[in-house]
């Protein structure tokens, strides 16, 4: 049989696996065959997905992985590259669609893990405004700046304007540290305290500053070092 027809039939059947049975069987490497098909039109992406792995270290490595970094690896190409960070994008796009204008929040560690699914796969520090109304009834979240959090990057006037807009009560404001822990510094505090007390000029609560880490959250109300700003 000629090695395309192979590659065909192969294709075929992992297409057909998937739908039968969905990811959850898949390993890591052959969910990435998988994905690759769509972006190499002939041949085995086998050996690519292993050396993706390999680079890596998992499945979430090759989907936090940062564009340029991908292109090293041999077999992936500006295409792949590219449908591979649209992957955790997209995700995140669908994550959030079914939370607008319809989630109210039960508790703030609810919020602190939405932020947290929210930061999946970004390699950029992301600054993020959660609106919301006194049901904690999300009203809009809107992405403040890209490349950093500082007084600087914080577009008061907008978050204030936005909020007026939408009838929002309470903010929560969250940032990312991609490549590290989630520690507030003390620009955070201090950027923090500054908003609190423009939004508290404005009759608007400021509920929570999230900071996301790798792995995990935390909560500057709820942490004993913090949550004096927002008193």
């Amino acid at each position: 049989m000629p090695e395309d027809n192979i590659h065909v039939n192969h294709r075929k059947r992992v297409k057909e696996r998937f739908l039968r049975e969905g990811l959850d069987g898949f390993l890591p490497h052959e969910a990435l065959e998988l994905l690759l098909y769509y972006t190499n039109p002939r041949g085995d992406t086998n050996p690519t997905a292993h050396r993706l792995i390999d680079e890596f270290g998992g499945l979430d490595g090759v989907m936090d992985a940062d564009f340029d970094d991908l292109l090293t690896v041999n077999g992936v190409g500006k295409e792949s590259a590219l449908f591979l960070k649209l992957l955790p994008a997209l995700c995140r796009r669908y994550y959030t669609a079914r939370y607008k204008e319809v989630h109210r929040f039960k508790s703030p560690a609810e919020i602190g893990e939405f932020f947290r699914s929210l930061f999946v796969g970004e390699t950029t520090e992301l600054v993020y405004a959660l609106y919301l109304d006194n049901s904690v009834k999300m009203l809009r979240l809107t992405q403040i700046s890209r490349g950093g959090f500082s007084r600087v990057s914080l577009d008061v006037r907008k978050i204030v304007e936005t909020a007026i807009r939408v009838q929002a009560t309470g903010i929560v404001l969250a940032h990312n540290h991609p490549k590290g822990l989630a520690l507030p510094s003390q620009s955070d505090a201090e950027a923090t305290r500054e908003l609190f007390l423009t939004l508290q000029r404005m009759d608007i609560r400021l509920e929570d500053h999230i900071i996301a880490g790798e792995d995990d959250y935390v909560s500057m109300r709820l942490s004993q070092d913090f949550h004096g700003i927002f008193e």
